[in-house]
């Protein structure tokens, strides 16, 4: 049981579930007609090894600043590092067990997806441009934003105009929720002296940011929900929500206390992917 609980803190359950409700957002996108729900459950089993297995590559690479973070400096690699190369075998194993599952049960675009996402998250974010740019983040939210592409790609098997605005929506989405983060916690950033977007530009030029981006969210997210659904309750509520999170990021800048603002900002960012994962699943149609 110890041992259980152990692996499921290095694997980071809820960013697993974060990405799984993505994915099943991309396949809700898919056309009711070509519905196959064993596709879906073997690619989101699969996407569950592909997802442990960066979460667990990432927690090793990150060894060095967890320690120093007051946020992270109880994770179990950063004290109990006789785990590391367990943990990274098990990474290894779990990581192809993701990938040929993909291969023989899903299809040969999903698993290409699946590797690009892997290869931006663990190599080209985690190992290097987290310690070296300020647009780390950028470069993160790629894959992030690639999990509803996968689903949405599961059962079509191409990239097209809904898959694109798909990936945009949360790609955009990821910018001002983690830039809301790093000025949260900005004190535990500055501690490991990584040149992150907050410390380099600035509070002020931050929030200028998660408003830009908040907006350029807002306008592809009206776009994307008001031509491909009907539930209008649903359609309203997230309009709603998309303004309410406009308002408040510019609330943010005349605001003396940073953290409250970012707090709501943060939270907002939540309930507004939450509830565009809710109205993918009330605008599919089952009957099919």
């Amino acid at each position: 049981m110890n041992n259980i609980k152990i692996f499921l803190k290095i694997i980071k359950p809820g960013i697993i579930l974060g990405n799984i409700l993505s994915l099943i957002t991309g396949f809700f996108f898919t056309d009711p007609k070509k519905n196959n729900f064993k596709i879906l459950i073997i690619t989101i089993i699969s996407v569950i090894f592909i997802i442990s297995s960066c979460n667990i590559l990432n927690n090793i690479i990150d060894i060095n600043i967890d320690c120093k973070m007051k946020r992270t400096n109880n994770r179990l690699l950063v004290k109990k590092k006789k785990y590391i190369k367990i943990v990274f075998f098990i990474s290894i194993i779990i990581n192809l067990i993701g990938f040929i599952l993909l291969y023989y049960k899903i299809n040969n675009l999903v698993l290409f997806i699946s590797i690009i996402g892997f290869l931006v998250y663990v190599i080209f974010y985690s190992l290097i441009l987290k310690r070296y740019s300020i647009y780390s983040t950028l470069f993160g939210s790629i894959s992030g934003a690639i999990t509803p592409i996968i689903g949405y790609c599961s059962i079509n098997n191409k990239l097209d105009l809904k898959s694109l605005l798909l990936f945009i929506v949360f790609f955009l989405w990821q910018i001002p929720h983690f830039y809301s983060i790093s000025i949260i916690y900005l004190k535990d950033y500055e501690k490991i002296k990584i040149p992150i977007f907050v410390i380099i530009k600035g509070i002020k030029k931050t929030k200028y940011n998660i408003i830009f981006y908040i907006i350029l969210f807002s306008i592809i997210h009206f776009f994307l929900i008001t031509n491909y659904f009907n539930n209008f309750k649903c359609i309203l509520i997230s309009i709603l929500l998309d303004i309410l999170w406009i308002i408040i990021s510019i609330l943010s800048l005349i605001t003396l206390n940073n953290k409250l603002l970012s707090r709501l900002i943060f939270i907002l960012s939540i309930l507004i992917i939450i509830t565009f994962n809710i109205t993918s699943f009330l605008n599919y149609n089952f009957k099919y």
